[in-house]
């Protein structure tokens, strides 16, 4: 990503482990395989980690199961993290920032990144960008309480380019067609030999001196 002072990337990480045995909500939803952490740890120059509200087994009051099942990417967890990122950018002195999510994590990229001024590229990765197909696909209960990018009346004045794997058995390339009928402007790079998880960490180098050309164009 951009080592330009004044950007800070931001990365979001992606579901985790909503549901035990796809019946119970977990009590704890956080993964135990934090991808974007591992993306972090591989970019130079300003760059965060946020969390999503109610994972990292952080103790809440406001917290609910529906906030990491059907709500998952709801107007409140969306707004929840855009004032976390606001205070993140404030305290590393930053006026641009690019945010990159992983799974739901890009779901979210995405609603946050219409909800800021200061967002000048968002990055996605084997991202779910039409919950409706994706709910649909796998037979899943629909997520009612979420808000749908594919669905959104937004602008989208910022670069965006989505990475998906042609391997991707969690996100199947096909669920996402919605997302880019109504954003043909957005880039989709579609690799052969990925999947959901293989092998974005272990190419992370390559892809991110791609995507800075992309953005710096």
């Amino acid at each position: 990503m951009p080592s330009d002072d004044s950007r800070l990337v931001v990365f979001l990480e992606g579901d985790g482990q909503p549901w035990h045995a796809g019946i119970v909500p977990n009590e704890d939803p956080t993964t135990r395989d934090p991808l974007a952490l591992e993306l972090l740890l591989r970019t130079p120059g300003k760059a965060a980690y946020v969390a999503r509200p109610c994972y990292q087994a952080v103790p809440s009051d406001r917290c609910s199961y529906e906030l990491w099942t059907n709500a998952r990417y709801s107007e409140s967890i969306v707004n929840a993290m855009v004032s976390a990122i606001i205070e993140t950018s404030s305290r590393a002195e930053t006026q641009e920032l690019v945010l990159v999510g992983h799974s739901g994590g890009g779901v979210l990229a995405v609603l946050i990144a219409e909800r800021m001024k200061s967002v000048v590229a968002v990055v996605t990765i084997a991202a779910n960008l039409d919950i409706d197909a994706w709910t649909k696909h796998h037979q899943y209960l629909p997520l009612s309480g979420s808000l749908n990018p594919a669905r959104s009346d937004r602008e989208h004045p910022w670069i965006e380019v989505h990475l998906a794997g042609r391997k991707d058995v969690v996100v199947p390339s096909d669920t996402t067609n919605a997302y880019f009928e109504r954003y043909p402007g957005a880039h989709r790079w579609t690799f052969e030999e990925h999947g959901h998880k293989c092998c974005w960490v272990e190419e992370w180098e390559q892809l991110r001196d791609k995507i800075e050309k992309e953005i710096d164009k």
